[in-house]
């Protein structure tokens, strides 16, 4: 095989590689209210994170579910991720995201509200709106 042939074929290989790495899921850890850009308040479902690890790219998807009994409250920040899942589990296992007071924008190409119960709200000038990631 030719020297040219074999870098037609690795070369492909070399820029996807890195493009699949980076799509990373996040689960929202905090058992107190807590900032969305806050890599502390999730836990990644890869060790691969770019260049902060929490959901803020179109590769990103974000899950946040409320636990029994506690009123997860998430203080957004103005991000554009992939898919936003959030799923109140059990009674009173409210999910809040709050804009505190300012225009707080997350923008995602789906959005699943699910669960076994609770509820979701959205307050404080929060915006969630769907659309395709560019």
């Amino acid at each position: 095989m030719s020297r040219k042939r074999i870098m037609c074929l690795i070369v492909p290989l070399l820029i996807l590689i890195p493009v699949v790495a980076l799509a990373v899921g996040f689960d929202w850890t905090a058992q107190q209210p807590g900032n969305f850009n806050d890599e502390n308040n999730w836990e990644p479902d890869s060790f691969v994170c770019y260049p902060d690890c929490y959901p803020q790219t179109c590769n990103d998807d974000a899950t946040i579910e409320g636990t029994y009994g506690l009123l997860t409250t998430v203080y957004m920040s103005t991000e554009t991720i992939d898919d936003l899942t959030l799923a109140p589990m059990g009674e009173f296992a409210d999910v809040t995201l709050d804009g505190q007071g300012s225009k707080t924008t997350l923008t995602c190409d789906s959005l699943l509200i699910g669960g076994t119960g609770g509820e979701v709200w959205l307050r404080g000038k929060g915006i969630i709106k769907t659309e395709a990631c560019p």
